[in-house]
């Protein structure tokens, strides 16, 4: 479920924090035509995130890595695009915002569980949207 939540500064932001796992993720990257930062990680669930970097390559200008699985996460992407690690959602939006450029999108499309950080997929779209907020004033 792909949220346009805003465009500050020629930067569309978006919440798809209901990607819990990479098929979802792979899709959300798919529906873009501009470079887009992506924020993910949280609970990985053992899944295989090497199905993420064909999406990754073809669409990714950066990783912003969140939770408990962001190194698991940063193995699989190695070689692919910049990975920074922030560690919480609040340092990937901050860490997003300042290298995203007019015409890019921020995605949050996690692909994976949330639980590590916030009680379900609802709330992490809820933090994102007020950290979204916040930059819009």
């Amino acid at each position: 479920r792909i949220e346009e939540v805003a465009t500050v500064g020629g930067v569309l932001w978006v919440n798809d924090s209901k990607a819990t796992n990479t098929g979802s993720t792979n899709v959300a990257l798919a529906a873009f035509d501009c470079p887009v930062h992506l924020i993910a990680g949280g609970q990985g669930k053992s899944q295989d995130f090497t199905a993420l970097r064909g999406a990754v390559l073809a669409r990714a200008a950066a990783v912003y890595l969140i939770g408990e699985d962001a190194e698991a996460l940063a193995d699989a992407l190695d070689g692919t695009v910049p990975l920074h690690r922030c560690g919480d959602l609040e340092h990937a939006v901050v860490a997003a915002a300042t290298a995203a450029r007019p015409g890019e999108a921020v995605l949050l499309s996690p692909a994976c569980a949330s639980f590590d950080q916030f009680a379900d997929f609802e709330e992490r779209g809820r933090a994102f949207r007020t950290l979204v907020a916040a930059r819009d004033r």
